[in-house]
């Protein structure tokens, strides 16, 4: 009976703190920024007993459409949409350190890359970007049946909210078969995380987490990703990379997060990478 209690008292903590964090998000100030017939913004909040730093842009699919790049030499996020004319942008794919996509890529209808099994684990998902912007869990397996349909896709993950439902990666943990030490620790640690999903009515959130900063961005484990993202409203969501990669960029005011690859807490630490995805408004 006494460890019924404690669990139960132990549950009742949880919820309790998850709750006060949604408040907390939800009455945080919002501090706008301009995104030419978008909304972004973003705000500093005490959220999972640490200060985070949060970035975001919403926008309509009716007046953007989405553009997926890549680069043969690594460039910054900015530079890939500022060179191509849009309004906003974020960093897209993993990248491997010969400058590589490391995971499945499709553009125009041909296949530039495939998934390294070593990124299996976390790479569960692909955005789908032909003119349309969409979220589908699937696994490499299902890559061929998607590029017949599809030409502009790209790999990610994980996903952390499909068609409604939050996916907890609980079984993700030390001593399981399936997950070395470091994928454990991509999902539990805390880093500066980027996202992109949607909500009910399939308005497109470009969301960046800072990190790896103590005073002001302690960044996010996964599980704490989804329930951002569940706070957001969205319906569907998927993790990109991450860590220094992480931007997120305006035509009128640039980098907005604060990229951590420099060490400071500032919009100059943006890291090149090897894929980005833009949104342009349609003609």
């Amino acid at each position: 009976m006494k460890r019924l209690i404690v669990l139960l008292l132990a549950a009742g903590f949880v919820l309790g703190v998850q709750a006060s964090d949604s408040l907390r998000f939800v009455n945080a100030k919002r501090t706008s920024f301009i995104v030419p017939g978008a909304k972004g913004y973003f705000l500093q909040a005490e959220l999972f007993g640490a200060p985070q730093t949060i970035s975001v842009i919403k926008l309509s699919q009716k007046k953007f459409r989405p553009r997926l790049v890549q680069t043969d030499e690594l460039a910054t996020t900015s530079w890939l949409a500022s060179s191509n004319r849009a309004i906003c942008a974020i960093n897209a794919g993993y990248w491997s350190r010969d400058t590589t996509p490391a995971t499945y890529l499709r553009i125009d209808g041909h296949d530039i890359s495939t998934t390294a099994r070593g990124l299996y684990h976390r790479v569960n998902g692909v955005v789908l970007l032909d003119g349309e912007f969409d979220v589908v869990s699937c696994m490499p397996d299902d890559y061929e049946k998607l590029a017949a349909k599809h030409n502009n896709l790209i790999a990610v993950g994980p996903v952390l909210i499909d068609e409604g439902s939050r996916i907890s990666y609980e079984h993700v943990k030390n001593g399981h078969p399936d997950y070395t030490a470091g994928a454990v620790r991509f999902f539990h640690a805390r880093h500066p995380r980027s996202v992109i999903g949607r909500n009910a009515n399939g308005e497109v959130f470009l969301v960046v987490v800072d990190g790896r900063n103590s005073e002001n961005a302690a960044g996010m484990s996964i599980y704490e990703l989804g329930n951002l993202c569940a706070w957001l409203g969205l319906t569907d969501a998927i993790n990109l990379d991450g860590g220094g990669s992480s931007t997120l960029w305006s035509s009128t005011d640039g980098v907005i997060n604060h990229p951590c690859d420099n060490r400071k807490f500032d919009h100059e630490g943006e890291r090149a990478v090897s894929s980005a995805i833009l949104f342009l408004k349609r003609k």
